[in-house]
């Protein structure tokens, strides 16, 4: 009975209320843009960190159905989907990082490194802005105690 948002929920949180696990009523997540803990599951939106109409214009446009498919559901890799503030999602569409940046200086470099991974994992092409935009954030990791 679990939907891949349930899943997310659950791995990145800790529920406290759940519907025999098919259904999340209450818990604490902290998300990973903001650092703001957010407590009910309507704050939260599961979020693509490489968008999905972002990897649709800059390589999936060839992609068959099955492979769209799983993309939008991938869970084996921790970082491709999350659990974040549904209004920071929403401040960032489809964009990619030469458009958008997790508002906190601190996050960058987590936010970049998956970025990182899921281009190499799924074969995925930035453009210079985008890529330079990785390779700024990126520079936040040595500053990090």
């Amino acid at each position: 009975c679990r939907s891949v948002r349930v899943e997310v929920l659950i791995r990145d949180g800790v529920p406290d209320k759940t519907d025999q696990g098919c259904r999340v009523w209450a818990g604490e997540w902290n998300d990973p843009y903001s650092g703001e803990t957010l407590s009910l599951p309507s704050e939260i939106d599961i979020d693509h960190v490489v968008p999905l109409e972002w990897a649709a214009r800059h390589g999936g446009e060839a992609w068959e159905p099955e492979r769209k498919r799983a993309y939008a559901n991938d869970l084996a890799f921790i970082g491709h989907l999350a659990a974040v503030s549904a209004h920071l999602n929403r401040q960032k569409g489809s964009k990619g990082p030469a458009d958008w940046r997790p508002p906190i200086q601190a996050r960058w470099c987590g936010y970049a490194l998956r970025w990182a991974a899921i281009l190499v994992t799924w074969d995925l092409r930035p453009n210079e802005r985008d890529r330079q935009a990785i390779r700024e954030m990126v520079t936040t990791c040595r500053s990090l105690p």
